[in-house]
């Protein structure tokens, strides 16, 4: 009788990504320490907010991301964390109400905003 392993795969999947969760590996694209690096880094910043709001933030898109700006854009959002998303990045998914989005392009050039 030939015994099938094929249930073994998807199983050592979930466990190898729960594994990763608590490694002592870079986990998260957010970091403390305000907007320094937001034109080098995916991440810019947290601060003291709370729920995000990106409405008021639609008039920067089309313009460079720059330390300055990304500060700006924190502090108007009211959000408590920021990261910025490039393309092709691979980033997390999961919802935080907190947290703005700041999608770029190649040239560093602002196409979308959004919480989440």
């Amino acid at each position: 009788m030939k015994t099938s392993y094929a249930w073994l795969a998807p199983l050592a999947l979930v466990l190898g990504l729960a594994g990763c969760a608590g490694s002592s590996g870079p986990q998260s694209s957010e970091t403390a320490g305000g907007a320094a690096g937001a034109s080098a880094s995916p991440s810019w910043g947290q601060a003291p907010g709370g729920e995000c709001n990106a409405d008021n933030l639609q008039g920067s898109l089309g313009q460079p991301l720059s330390d300055s700006l990304a500060a700006q854009l924190l502090q108007q959002s009211g959000s408590a964390t920021a990261r910025t998303l490039r393309p092709g990045q691979v980033v997390t998914m999961e919802y935080n109400p907190q947290r703005l989005n700041v999608l770029v392009d190649d040239n560093n050039v602002i196409t979308a905003i959004r919480c989440g």
